[in-house]
């Protein structure tokens, strides 16, 4: 009999791993030698996590005065980059503290799964945790692998670190999966109304507190555009992408209009009263009401499933004082009801989970359902697309009521796209935004395209590019970090542009892309390495990139008639206040928890966890969530704060849910074979 050929051997020992096993059991790495194993991958983590990225250069040899046959090897220099970068004392305890983590796992308890889901997720973060360093330091990752003793380096950066995420995202699983949050039936104490009102209270309070010491309002560029085209200004902050008709509304769909329309309306009722931030802090002290009252009936919604009262007091003090959720929801801008909105939708989908004969026979629910998205498209546009993919998913898991699940999905999206976009925008001489807009990806890859490589630009790709372009100012506006200034009308033919010129654009950019692929793929992850990075600080993460025309006396809102909202000196106490959140930004722990991209990864971690234990069907109530990582890759901004708004918002409400799944999983600890 003859067997099987290696690949495929190897293909099925692969989906194995990846599918996991159909029972809840866990296979481990058992070392024969762990002192010796535990000894290496301390040092290799070491190595990953402080060595900077090149080797030391002959010049820098010569400096120190060796002789070359003593620093002539790779190993020689790398003791020399090792011994360059850091302080052995530190070197000493953090080499101790690996150490002990990894006998804790290996020894102590053989906990570290074989799972080829955990690995991907060890090894996509180990990778641009790398990245990030060498991004930061040179904006390219050429340092990584310019000679073969720096690509040797960054292989074995990437093992440690890679070993040490893998370990720690084992450890999260082992200890996550041991929290037995739930009683078996349903505390009807804990969802009584009084309660609700008790957690409403001390939400809002505590929210309102923080928005009335950044009176009027925490805010961006972009809300003060949409209030700036409410009343009749052609704003700046648009960035040169619309292309406004003449003698009508200035109110453009660059931003969402229904946005634009509800501050425009706080704004001209703080106007009418007097005061026009008052208004605009009105709308503040409105939607933080109405968003802490979602996240009140989220801890009764989990009540009702079972949660024991410590969680609920541990969910209901992290969403009243944790700085994240006070500092988001008193923050005007399209991610924030968009992220409580999805919320409510995540509480819905976990109900049709629970009960799917009931809800697709209640009408009222559904249309309930397709309200809330109807609502997301209204405020951000991108979840159309969320919306469309989810629901393709949602239609075949559900297909045994396809009629009902298609409908829910898929006629907010046909209202959306149809009478509104297509007919009541118009009719109201609403402005499209230019297409472009959506096209920061591949213009940011063309950019990087001509900056490296000019002489690989034929005469006829560049003649292409000079009808969608200012070519000469092409690689001179390329930021590796920002789309903006390659999309704005600095550097984009907006008023000449034809159709046709795009379709030329994108048969060159296809040309392009076969010549060079990989400064395509180098450009795409220099543009959103900070939001997979835990190296990586995101200043946006708290107040000080809120720019509120209250704060920055440089921001004044207005347009050729009227000054909407004066500038103000930031008073004293809110600076001091700024400052502080600063310092905690950039203290050991705390600096990792206020970071949203740690939101990021454990919403992904959980997904990685969900497909080891094979729960698909709760995969789907994260899936929504999970989506928007795709924007985050599509964003024309790094590791901007606000695309990551919906993984902080929503993070404790995914986390009560998949505690609640392992539960009805009825994997005993005593009784099954799990971690023996």
């Amino acid at each position: 009999m003859k067997r099987a050929p290696k690949v495929i051997c190897w293909g099925k020992a692969v989906l194995t791993l990846m599918r996991g096993n159909s029972t809840v059991t866990d296979n481990y790495i058992k070392p024969k030698h762990p002192n010796i194993f535990i000894s290496v991958f301390a040092f290799l983590a070491i190595v990953g996590l402080f060595l900077h990225q090149r080797l030391w250069t002959n010049e820098q040899i010569n400096g120190l005065g060796l002789p070359h046959d003593m620093v002539g090897n790779f190993f020689s220099r790398f003791l020399l980059a090792l011994a360059d970068n850091g302080n052995t004392l530190i070197y000493g305890m953090t080499f101790i503290a690996f150490a002990f983590l990894f006998w804790y796992v290996f020894v102590y308890h053989q906990m570290v799964i074989r799972s080829a889901w955990f690995f991907l997720l060890a090894l996509v973060y180990g990778a641009f945790y790398i990245l990030a360093m060498t991004f930061e330091d040179y904006q390219s990752w050429q340092p990584l692998v310019q000679t073969k003793g720096s690509l040797l380096l960054s292989v074995i950066q990437l093992i440690g670190i890679t070993f040490l995420f893998y370990t720690l995202f084992t450890l999260s699983y082992y200890k996550f999966s041991r929290i037995n949050a739930y009683v078996p039936t349903g505390d009807s104490k804990s969802t009584s109304s009084h309660l609700f009102l008790k957690r409403w209270l001390l939400m809002a309070i505590s929210w309102i507190i923080y928005l009335s010491v950044f009176y009027p309002i925490n805010t961006d560029n972009d809300f003060a555009s949409q209030i700036s085209s409410f009343f009749g200004g052609k704003s700046a902050f648009y960035l040169g992408t619309v292309k406004y008709l003449q003698n009508t509304s200035v109110i453009t769909d660059h931003h969402p209009v229904f946005t634009t329309m509800v501050y425009g309306m706080f704004a001209k009722l703080g106007l009418a009263m007097g005061s026009i931030n008052f208004g605009i802090y009105l709308y503040g002290v409105v939607t933080v009401i109405g968003y802490a009252a979602i996240c009140a009936y989220s801890v009764g919604f989990f009540a009702r499933m079972g949660l024991k009262r410590k969680f609920q007091k541990w969910m209901t003090l992290t969403y009243a004082f944790f700085p994240l959720f006070p500092f988001y929801a008193g923050t005007a801008t399209k991610n924030t009801p968009y992220s409580f909105l999805m919320i409510i939708l995540i509480m819905q989908l976990i109900d049709i989970t629970r009960n799917p004969k009931e809800r697709f026979r209640s009408p009222r629910f559904l249309i309930g359902v397709s309200v809330v998205l109807l609502f997301q498209m209204l405020v951000v546009k991108y979840a159309v697309q969320i919306i469309i993919i989810f629901g393709i998913f949602f239609v075949y898991r559900y297909r045994r009521y396809w009629l009902q699940a298609s409908l829910t999905m898929f006629l907010p999206v046909l209202l959306f796209v149809g009478p509104y976009q297509n007919g009541l925008l118009p009719a109201f001489h609403i402005t499209k935004t230019n297409p472009m807009e959506a096209l920061s990806v591949p213009f940011q890859q063309t950019a990087r395209y001509v900056k490296e490589y000019p002489n690989d630009v034929t005469q006829s790709d560049r003649r292409t590019l000079n009808k969608v372009f200012y070519y000469s100012k092409l690689a001179k506006n390329y930021n590796p970090e920002l789309a903006d200034p390659i999309k704005d009308g600095a550097t984009v033919r907006l008023s000449t542009i034809q159709p046709q010129d795009l379709v030329k654009y994108r048969k060159v950019w296809l040309h392009q892309f076969f010549k060079h692929p990989l400064v395509y793929v180098e450009a795409t992850l220099n543009n959103v390495y900070g939001y997979f990075s835990f190296n990586y600080y995101n200043s946006f993460a708290l107040i000080g990139v809120n720019i509120s025309p209250s704060w920055n006396p440089s921001v004044v809102l207005k347009n050729e008639k009227y000054k909407l909202i004066a500038a103000e000196k930031m008073p004293t106490f809110s600076r001091n206040l700024t400052k502080y959140f600063g310092v905690l930004s950039h203290t050991p722990v705390f600096s990792i928890l206020i970071q949203p991209h740690t939101h990021l990864f454990v919403t992904l971690l959980l997904v990685v966890i969900l497909a080891y234990r094979r729960l698909w069907s709760a995969q789907l109530v994260l899936l929504p969530v999970l989506l928007n990582a795709l924007v985050d890759i599509s964003s024309p901004a790094n590791g901007m704060f606000r695309y990551m708004m919906v993984f902080v918002i929503c993070l404790p409400v995914l986390l009560a849910y998949c505690n609640n799944v392992f539960k009805k999983q009825r994997v005993s600890l005593k009784n099954s074979s799990l971690y023996n």
